[in-house]
């Protein structure tokens, strides 16, 4: 009876330690995807100021809603329109007349960065 309570025991801390250890490199995981996150806008800023153009930086990044792997990095377009706000700080449609370009890019994760680049008059 020892024996079959011991080996019950024994499985069970099994599956904890085993749970335990596939989740201890998650949090590491998840470092490196922000950081590679920060470093695709990065490459998106820099390439603005090499530009100096937001019509042209706007058709680098891609399409809303499109997963990207291109010279920036790999990332996902959650917003890349023109946008203006009005006097209470409210984000007002998209012309391509706007000074401001809105990009929000997104990680396998779901975390999102947002970046407004203006138009240089």
């Amino acid at each position: 009876m020892a024996l079959v309570l011991i080996s019950i025991a024994g499985a069970m801390m099994a599956t904890l330690i085993s749970r335990s250890l596939v989740q201890v490199n998650r949090p590491r995981e998840m470092l490196a995807e922000a950081f590679l996150l920060q470093s695709v806008m990065e490459n998106i800023v820099a390439r603005h100021s090499a530009l100096s153009d937001v019509d042209v930086l706007s058709q680098e990044v891609g399409g809303e809603g499109i997963r990207i792997n291109n010279s920036f990095g790999l990332y996902t377009v959650q917003h890349n329109r023109f946008v203006w706000f009005d006097g209470f700080s409210q984000e007002i449609g998209a012309s391509a007349t706007n000074n401001l370009l809105k990009i929000s890019i997104q990680n396998d994760l779901g975390e999102k960065i947002t970046r407004l680049f203006a138009r240089k008059l």
